[in-house]
């Protein structure tokens, strides 16, 4: 009786063993998956990561602070290209003000940019040129700006 059972004990045994994985397999296995990860999250599967909106949307905004710096004050619409980007300017800083990306020297230095701008148009009216002096410094701001964001900072 005791040789019957022990056989059954072994039958049993090798049956599990034969059907359940080795430790080997499940490391690899967990392993593999460890590494795959990261690329999996850039995969854009969940659409482009924060960096890349944030870089597409400030590039964006720069190029339309550069078009509406540059018209001459005798262009017709000067009024609309001004009150649009004090829109834009208002909803890029609230966007990104509150985000990982507020900390970094291109959103310090457009954030400046867009406090001059909107306050020189909230002061003098949307069809003054701006002083040279102040110009100059957004002009600076701007390149800095875009020098930072082309390094991604």
């Amino acid at each position: 009786m005791n040789r019957v059972s022990t056989r059954s004990r072994c039958v049993a045994r090798a049956e599990y063993e034969s059907n359940a994985m080795s430790r080997r397999s499940v490391i690899g296995g967990l392993a593999g998956a460890a590494v795959s990860i990261p690329f999996a999250a850039n995969a854009g599967i969940f659409g482009p990561d924060a960096r890349t909106i944030y870089e597409t949307e400030t590039n964006a905004f720069l190029k339309q602070l550069k078009d509406t710096l540059s018209l001459p004050t005798s262009d017709d619409g000067k009024a609309e290209a001004v009150a649009s980007l004090k829109k834009e300017g208002n909803r890029w800083v609230a966007k990104w003000r509150g985000s990982k990306f507020s900390s970094s020297p291109s959103f310090g230095n457009l954030y400046s940019v867009v406090n001059a701008v909107n306050g020189h148009y909230n002061t003098f009216g949307a069809n003054t040129n701006i002083p040279k002096k102040r110009l100059a410094r957004v002009d600076k701001e701007i390149e800095d700006a875009s020098r930072y964001l082309s390094k991604g900072r």
